[in-house]
């Protein structure tokens, strides 16, 4: 794992580098030629490379944060293994979350009924209508 997080390192830096290499030649083309860079290309430029270099810090923190969730889990497991009272109150937001997706799986299914009387009422009622002006 830290061979393959140096070898990631390694590229990072080399495109960096190349990067870098690439602005200081546009930078020095744009000077011969007598323009200038605005400020937005300077500021999308920045933000590329701080994308770049900041990238690291973000795959430590999603690999801590992958390990603390881990120790989390297996230690709310170890719990829930020793005590029928500790499991239930872990799985309490499990069935908290089943709770709520069968109330609103309850309330679309009277919404459908409902519809379907009054398609139903409708239907029949223009059927109704007709038999009657016959």
């Amino acid at each position: 794992c830290l061979y393959m997080y140096a070898d990631r390192q390694k590229v990072r830096h080399k495109i960096i580098a190349d990067s870098l290499l690439r602005l200081a030649i546009f930078r020095q083309r744009m000077g011969i030629l007598g323009l200038s860079i605005n400020h937005s290309q300077k500021v999308r430029v920045r933000v590329v490379l701080a994308r770049i270099w900041m990238r690291p810090a973000a795959v430590a923190l999603e690999l801590w944060n992958k390990v603390v969730m881990d120790v989390i889990y297996a230690t709310q497991r170890a719990l829930a293994d020793k005590s029928p009272m500790i499991a239930r109150f872990l799985k309490r937001v499990m069935v908290d979350a089943f709770y709520v997706w069968h109330t609103a799986v309850e309330e679309a299914l009277r919404h459908r009924r409902i519809i379907k009387s009054i398609r139903t009422r409708v239907v029949y009622g223009a059927a109704i209508a007709a038999l009657q002006n016959w």
